[in-house]
């Protein structure tokens, strides 16, 4: 935090929010005469789960400071504020990171939600007690009861049920009476399936498991199953039974119904013969049938509607006539007509309505005239008027509403005047309201609200206030023996080389390059030995190669390549050993390969390949089976691949009319000639991507090979099996299939590829779990996914960010999923033992949304990594990774580089 005063807890708080408020009125109010200011960011507060309930409006969101917690909007008559006033309701999680809620549901005039404890150890549903003014914990078994995770509520004859998660991580269903707090477990099926619910006429519920279609009577408080079909899919009702979709062995995914009784359960309608589904994705009750969009395998994805029977199940208007599909989606009812987004050949995706008949069936506008059609969501019904938010040439994105008209649909209100985007999402309508969230382009993503004219359209509040710490964001993070070195931006220097030891009082600028706001801009920070080389403008030399060894004395410019302002604008540093090769133009022979050992004398051209002062295009440097490669452009339409040897560098390969900057693919075929591929051709299955094209064009998106012991593993792709891990010895002979992560053509896309020790580890996709760790180790001959159960989740339940290694194991950034909206970054160990797949939780970011974990770096056993924690900007911060303190050291700031006194506004 700064070498400042540590007052005591409270006192400091009050002195952070002292501070902040007057720098806010600073950076507001403009002096006399002076020109007006505002604050360098106003971040969005991105209001989610706007649920009704009463004349209150509840709803998330981010102000800043307190992380991600519970809103609420009430009108405030009387007070002048046409807009109504938005207040958080409780800070359950104190601190940066929030106590995330989700699940808002309304009970009778009772709000409820679902958010972390203040221990952020497990999830539990609240009542808000309006009476106490606070949060009251429901059916709490924090003390002596099973640990639990609540889950998806429903009202039925007056009760509110949910269900939890249990330990062994099973589901069961729970009953409370709105308004209270205490209730109890029901039934004893396993496994309920979230979001699966459907009340019958007689207000039983039928919900879907694991294992079936089960029915639960609150009165008798007994279940029974109605359907032993896997996979069920949805629940909807219909005015005598349930309409639901399991994917049965004989006849997939088709529609099926249940008036509760448990031989009722039938077969409505197999719309796609045999065992291939209809496959609907999109389903609404609606004036007592379900309309849906399935297959039948003639027409396409097509709007249909069921009543439950077989002769009331049809298809209600090809709207793309013939086999192409016009994937109706987004149902919506409004007055006497039911809502959605279809495309035709002539109109594109556009708004469409439907009374149920097909000459009822119309497109209602077509907002982009032509086929290139319109982007459209968020249908909401709102009095008598269908809300939804659209994009279009004239207003970009923003709120529409529609009578069913063509003249009586348009915009409500330009928010983000022409074309630009206000981006609105999340209608939800509240008596005479209706509100959303958007962006004017000043206040952020907030809460608006509208009476349906644009004379009513308000912001409700600017939640997430300008921020009054802004971020110094380090990067290029490089280790130096003990230190990392870094560029940092601190508002008074500009972009410049810093370093640190760990210790606040050892984060120092090394060198003020070039004096001023725009600073030096080191780019490309390369480890080589013992130094640090890096590309730096000064006024008097231009872009030219800088070294550092982590001293202001030791940081200086290498050599003046070509003297005088121009700069030889050195790219492409890589080291080999004690030596760093790189791309520069001296001005006399164009851009060449260069090298240098960290001395002025021992920095020099290595090869003149284009005699002239149009230069050789350097592109890609890069180390392959223990040898220096690059490619360079050896005249028109021809590119060779050179290795540089002890006696000075050679063609390894000439390809005749390859731009390898414009991603195109080299080909290594059975009878080892060569082939060119543009981007839109395809290996064929006897053909391998050879690993040296790399780093990667844009276009293939390969990632880095690795090797270990003389074996070279590097991601490629061809037609049988999509991209994969492969794996050679330098031989065609030699060069295989290492591991198909998803079987067939379909790509698992390796990437992150790391050795440690003997193993190899690498990031790939898995059909079931999805983006997760993998290894290899001897004999290299298939690979397997790392998993363990710790911390209440799985490694396949979190998505790998950066893998890096450490001497006794692979450290992993990741996110781990909170709700659907808000990911935590979190950082975890896995110890490099044979057969290991222990999994160590080391430390969570007490933040969420899109503030990742930059930069990880190892110096030693500690980790250094920039993050954003919510309340002092992106900064660098410091892990400690001995075995003894691996997990009881938290990771905390190392400087607060850009601080409260240090905030400079920007002009209007």
């Amino acid at each position: 935090m700064g070498a400042r005063p540590s007052p005591s807890a409270p006192t400091q708080t009050l002195l952070i929010h002292l501070a902040g408020t007057l720098l806010l009125l600073w950076a507001v109010i403009p002096a006399a005469g002076a020109a007006p200011q505002t604050p360098q960011e106003n971040p969005p507060s991105s209001p989610l789960y706007l649920t009704p309930c009463g004349d209150q409006l509840f709803f998330s969101a981010d102000d800043g400071r307190h992380g991600r917690e519970v809103w609420v909007w009430e009108a405030t008559a009387g007070d002048g504020n046409p807009a109504g006033r938005a207040r958080m309701l409780a800070d359950l999680c104190p601190g940066p990171a929030g106590s995330e809620p989700v699940g808002f549901f309304c009970a009778e005039g009772w709000f409820y939600v679902n958010a972390m404890t203040q221990e952020k150890s497990r999830r539990q549903l609240w009542l808000w007690d309006p009476a106490e003014a606070k949060f009251r914990a429901v059916f709490d078994r924090a003390s002596g009861g099973p640990a639990w995770e609540p889950d998806t509520v429903a009202m039925v004859r007056g009760m509110l049920y949910f269900t939890v998660v249990l330990a062994g991580r099973s589901r069961q269903i729970a009953m409370v009476a709105p308004g209270t707090c205490d209730g109890e477990l029901l039934s004893d099926v396993e496994q309920v399936t979230p979001d699966m619910y459907a009340l019958l006429a007689d207000e039983t519920i039928v919900f879907a498991a694991d294992e079936g279609l089960w029915h639960f009577d609150p009165a008798s408080k007994q279940t029974h199953c109605l359907d032993k079909s896997p996979g069920q899919n949805f629940v909807l009702p219909l005015p005598n039974g349930v309409f639901f979709a399991p994917d049965h062995p004989d006849y997939g995914m088709e529609p099926w119904f249940s008036d509760g009784a448990p031989e009722g359960a039938r077969l409505v309608k197999d719309i796609m013969a045999g065992p291939t589904s209809s496959t609907f994705g999109q389903l609404k009750s609606w004036a007592g049938a379900v309309y849906f969009n399935p297959d039948d395998g003639a027409h396409g994805s097509e709007l249909w509607k069921s009543d439950g029977t077989a002769e009331g199940t049809l298809l209600i208007k090809d709207i793309n006539e013939g086999p192409a599909s016009s994937d109706p989606h987004y149902f919506a009812a409004a007055s006497d007509a039911l809502y959605f987004v279809a495309s035709d050949l002539e109109h594109g995706q556009e708004l469409w309505r439907s009374d149920g008949r097909p000459e009822g069936t119309v497109l209602v506008k077509d907002l982009h005239p032509g086929a290139q059609g319109t982007d459209i969501w968020s249908l909401t019904e709102f009095g008598t008027r269908l809300y939804f938010c659209a994009s279009t040439a004239a207003s970009g994105e923003e709120v529409f509403l529609t009578d069913g008209t063509g003249p009586g649909t348009h915009v409500l209100l330009d928010i983000a005047p022409g074309p630009e985007n206000s981006g609105p999402n999340h209608l939800a309508a509240m008596g005479e309201l209706l509100f959303f969230t958007c962006n004017d382009l000043v206040h952020g993503e907030e809460l608006w609200r509208t009476d349906g004219t644009p004379e009513g359209t308000f912001l409700v509040a600017d939640i997430a206030l300008p921020r009054y710490n802004p971020s110094s964001r380090p990067r290029q993070l490089t280790a130096l023996e003990e230190r990392v070195l870094f560029t940092v931006d601190d508002l008074e220097h500009g972009k410049e080389l810093w370093k640190s030891d760990g210790t606040e009082a050892g984060t120092m600028l090394l060198c003020d390059i070039a004096s001023g706001a725009a600073g030096g801009a080191p780019t490309e920070l390369t480890r080589a030995g013992a130094q640090v080389f890096f590309a730096a403008e000064a006024p008097a030399s231009g872009r030219e190669l800088w070294h550092s060894d982590g001293t202001p004395e030791g940081t200086r410019l290498l050599k003046d390549i070509r003297p005088g302002p121009a700069g030889s604008s050195p790219e492409l540093l890589h080291p080999f050993g004690t030596t760093l090769y790189f791309a520069a133009d001296d001005g006399e022979h164009g851009r060449e390969l260069w090298r240098s050992d960290g001395t002025e004398e021992g920095t020099m051209l290595v090869h003149d390949i284009t005699p002239g002062q149009t230069g050789a295009g350097i592109q890609r440097v890069f180390d392959l089976w223990g040898k220096p490669y690059f490619y360079a452009q050896a005249g028109a339409g021809l590119t060779t691949l050179w290795r540089i040897e002890d006696d000075g560098p050679r063609v390894a390969l000439e390809i005749q009319d390859l731009f390898v900057s414009a991603g195109l693919d080299l080909v290594l075929t059975k009878e080892t000639t060569v082939r060119v591929l543009s981007p839109a051709q395809e290996a064929r299955g006897d053909e391998l991507l050879v690993p040296v094209i790399y780093p990667p064009s844009s276009t293939s998106g390969h990632s880095a090979p690795a090797s270990i012991d003389g074996l070279t593993f590097f991601a490629a792709r061809t037609r049988v099996h999509g991209a994969e891990l492969w794996k050679t010895d330098g031989t065609l002979h030699g060069t295989r299939l290492l591991c198909d992560a998803f079987p067939g053509p379909p790509s698992s896309g390796p990437a992150q590829l790391l050795c440690v020790q003997d193993t190899l580890y690498f990031v790939a996709e898995e059909p079931r779990l999805g983006r997760v760790v993998w290894k290899t180790s001897p004999p290299y001959q298939a690979a397997r996914v790392v998993s363990a159960y710790r911390a209440g989740f799985r490694l396949g339940e979190i998505s790998p960010d950066s893998l890096l290694a450490s001497e006794d194991g692979l450290v992993i950034s990741s996110f781990s999923p909170i709700n659907p909206y808000s990911l935590k970054p979190h950082l975890g160990f896995i110890g490099h033992a044979k057969d290991s797949n222990s999994y160590e939780p080391l430390y969570t970011l007490p933040a969420a949304g899109d503030k990742r974990m930059h930069e990880l770096t190892l110096t030693g056993s500690r980790l250094f990594f920039t993050a954003d924690d919510g309340l002092h900007g992106e900064e660098l911060w410091i892990k400690e990774l001995q075995a003894t303190a691996r997990s009881a050291a938290p990771a905390h700031l190392v400087k607060d580089i850009v601080a409260y006194g240090d905030f400079v506004p920007l002009s209007r």
